[in-house]
């Protein structure tokens, strides 16, 4: 396990215990290494089918309150972003809640990384300006409304 998927391994367990799962995803977790979590959360967005018959909500403002007190606490940007990512398999999100998560970086480069984890993930679609505006940049806003819009048309 090389260090990239060790950081990933270990915010999946810190998400799993902070969102009180059940023990057989914390084992399952354990016993998965993380391109396999990868492989079965891009499977479940390829999956048409199962999107018809699955119509997802939001996060929980207090499960996600509880992501987010992690992210803050973690102390490299690496971590942080693992820890989003961990934080994205099998849930959703709305504008306001990634627009808290684009909060707690400084650099606009570490707002898109944030952005590029987290927009397949993000129900309204429609409040995408919210967060484009958050950016210091023209050409920061830009590639944020590019992304946005990449992952609408999906």
């Amino acid at each position: 396990m090389n260090a990239k998927n060790f950081k990933r391994y270990g915010a999946a367990l810190i998400i799993a215990a902070a969102l009180g799962c059940n023990s057989d995803l914390c084992a399952q977790t354990q016993n998965d290494s993380m391109t396999n979590v990868q492989h079965r959360k891009r499977d479940m967005h390829r999956d048409d089918h199962r999107r018809d018959l699955f119509r997802p909500f939001p996060l929980q403002d207090d499960k996600f309150a509880i992501i987010a007190d992690k992210v803050k606490d973690a102390s490299f940007k690496d971590c942080k972003l693992a820890i989003i990512e961990v934080g994205c398999i099998d849930n959703y999100f709305v504008c306001r809640q990634v627009l808290s998560l684009l909060k707690l970086f400084t650099f606009d480069d570490d707002k898109l990384e944030v952005l590029k984890i987290m927009s397949p993930y993000i129900l309204d679609k429609e409040n995408y300006e919210m967060l484009s505006e958050h950016f210091t940049f023209d050409k920061n806003k830009r590639t944020a409304e590019n992304i946005m819009k990449k992952n609408s048309e999906k």
